[in-house]
């Protein structure tokens, strides 16, 4: 009897004093994602990198999205970069360099769209690089990308909207890095009010229920001189946007309370 009872408390021991359970991989919660790719030869020298946050990485259709992406963009840099390294005078360092950084993060997560924008920089040799921003709208129920554009009726619906306040902005912003007021006389370039399909528009979203604000974005020269950089100007979202929004998609805005 003695002995049946110590082979008990043995077993209880060997159970409760074992290696805790390990989760498994599908029960870790997502994560980010950033891969590198790089390489050298002789004076040449290139540079890949692809990032998107844990969002993107739980919505797996989505991820699959972005690595064909990322796959594409890679081969196309390897393949350009190869060419540039056999086709480059002699002498020329720049024009063996190459690099391309695309990096997505989040703006607005709301239930039926998780609203990305990708930070772009890519250079090809010369004097400098050229920097971007790209909208990507992943759409649940549809199960599929959009650009933020796509939601409204039309980018000139849109600049009908917007227009007046976009371009009093755009001339505020410019007075100040200029250090003097923008021209209103002359409308040409650096002056002008570019059109939307000059631009990216995205949409965000402070609180997680509705998309509550848009921004503009003008990438270098566009609206101004290479040293004044891009501009993105930022509008809380009212009656006149959302009436520029398709009917099927309204119920994703409101304005900021």
């Amino acid at each position: 009897m003695r002995y049946a009872i110590l082979m008990i408390l043995l077993t209880l021991s060997s159970v409760s004093c074992g290696p805790p359970p390990v989760a498994s991989p599908s029960a870790l919660p997502p994560q980010p994602v950033r891969f590198e790719s790089k390489a050298s030869k002789g004076d040449g020298s290139r540079m890949f990198v692809y990032s998107w946050p844990a969002e993107v990485a739980a919505e797996p259709n989505l991820a699959s999205f972005l690595l064909r992406e990322r796959t594409r963009l890679l081969a196309e840099q390897e393949a350009e970069w190869d060419a540039a390294l056999r086709d480059a005078p002699a002498g020329c360092v720049s024009c063996q360099m190459r690099e391309l950084r695309k990096e997505w993060s989040v703006l607005g997560d709301v239930p039926a769209f998780l609203s990305l924008a990708a930070d772009i920089y890519q250079y090809t040799g010369g004097a400098h690089g050229m920097s971007h921003r790209q909208s990507l709208v992943w759409d649940r129920a549809a199960g599929e990308p959009r650009e933020a554009i796509d939601l409204f009726v039309s980018p000139a619906v849109l600049q009908d909207a917007i227009g007046p306040a976009l371009c009093a902005a755009l001339d505020a912003e410019r007075g100040t890095r200029r250090g003097m007021p923008a021209s209103r006389t002359n409308r040409e370039w650096p002056n002008q009010c570019p059109a939307l399909d000059e631009a990216s528009v995205l949409v965000a979203s402070s609180q997680g229920k509705t998309f509550d604000r848009i921004a503009i974005y003008f990438g270098p020269y566009v609206a101004g001189p290479y040293a004044e950089g891009a501009y993105e100007l930022v509008f809380p979202v009212d009656a006149a946007i959302t009436s520029a929004v398709k009917p099927a998609f309204r119920t994703a805005f409101a304005a900021p309370r």
